[in-house]
């Protein structure tokens, strides 16, 4: 079953956390974005990075041509080149980390990020690893049950993942179980997508605080 959480009074911080700390252990593998580089610029990088987002729309443009709406077709090709027109002259660059501690960079550097433009304007490193036990362990104290009240920046229920004093913050969350994604957050729009299955509402039911979780939940099922 799809939930998908999207600013609904119902649920609150505490009910989001509960969320992705249960998909966080249950899942194998997750990605996240952060929001600068955290490493020299490198003009490759963005080379690169452009190179990839031009094969991605090129790629839908073939797609729109063979549709066999010929109106539908030349609107959509107008508009895939629209997006790549505007991404190669509306973009932007920013290094920040230094105040990250070699220790944080060093895990960062674990989670094997590499350079992209993803599916926005900022160049940033997109990190997909497994989630092995201590990578585990190392998400789940970020998204910590206690001092609800003591976070004060946005996004922190959305996915939004800050280790140390916020000198290593990562958005977007995702985590996989077989492939599967079950839990997908877009930070900045305060959208998360929960995909679970009936045993997974019984396992989070019968956490602390689960019961009414799962309550609002089923009120929302797809």
């Amino acid at each position: 079953m799809d939930f998908i959480l999207d600013g609904n009074d119902a649920f609150f911080p505490k009910d989001r956390r509960l969320l992705i700390r249960y998909c966080i252990r249950s899942g194998d593998r997750a990605k996240c974005s952060t929001l600068s580089l955290l490493r020299p610029f490198r003009f490759k990088f963005l080379t690169d990075a452009l190179a990839e987002q031009e094969k991605f729309h090129r790629s839908r443009m073939e797609t729109f041509r063979n549709l066999p709406n010929a109106a539908q077709s030349r609107r959509l090709l107008k508009e895939e080149r629209e997006r790549l027109r505007i991404l190669k002259q509306n973009y932007t660059i920013s290094v920040d980390y230094a105040f990250t501690s070699k220790e944080l960079l060093t895990f960062h550097n674990s989670l094997t990020p590499r350079v992209t433009f993803g599916n926005s304007s900022l160049l940033h490193e997109e990190c997909n690893f497994p989630l092995d036990e201590e990578k585990k362990e190392a998400f789940l104290s970020a998204f910590s049950l206690k001092d609800l009240s003591s976070v004060d920046f946005d996004g922190y229920d959305w996915g939004l993942v800050a280790f140390g004093k916020a000198e290593l913050v990562y958005e977007d969350l995702a985590v996989y179980r077989k492939d599967l994604c079950i839990l997908e957050t877009i930070t900045h729009e305060d959208m998360m997508t929960v995909r679970l299955q009936e045993e997974d509402l019984t396992l989070l039911e019968a956490q602390e605080g689960g019961r009414a979780l799962v309550k609002k939940l089923r009120r929302i099922g797809k």
